[in-house]
């Protein structure tokens, strides 16, 4: 079943607004955007509560080709286009969001998370961070 075809959770849209406002209070445009086109993809996770109850954060990803990949590695280019998210096998972090008072609680789950990425990228401050490696419990 393609990605794009799959059913949508309209809760967890709502999940994901309700964590970016609760994170800086106002959504801007660029990162509507992101949550829009990761929620169309499902190329999203909503960390929540231990109860499960609460949603605390979320995390983006595109999965790009080496072709999106290089442009983000030499460049500095994420990618721009909405078919770039699902178009290979590559794991670039496009957003990431915690609820204000959360960040402790979602630190660790973040991490689990990432450890199971043997390979992936993200874009903070225009720098280009590359994790080539599973990260380490430690962390």
């Amino acid at each position: 079943m393609s990605k794009a075809i799959q059913i949508l959770n309209y809760k967890d849209y709502y999940d994901l607004s309700l964590i970016a406002l609760n994170s800086c209070e106002i959504i801007e445009k660029k990162r509507y955007g992101l949550i829009k086109t990761a929620f169309g993809y499902t190329n999203f996770k909503i960390f929540r509560t231990e109860n499960k109850q609460l949603p605390i954060a979320y995390i983006l990803w595109a999965e790009v080709s080496h072709e999106s990949y290089s442009q983000l590695i030499n460049f500095g280019r994420l990618p721009q286009y909405n078919y770039e998210w699902v178009e290979g096998s590559y794991f670039i972090v496009m957003d990431l969001a915690i609820a204000k008072g959360w960040r402790y609680s979602a630190i660790p789950l973040l991490r689990q998370f990432l450890r199971k990425q043997s390979k992936f990228a993200y874009k903070r401050n225009n720098k280009i961070k590359i994790i080539n490696q599973p990260l380490k419990e430690e962390l």
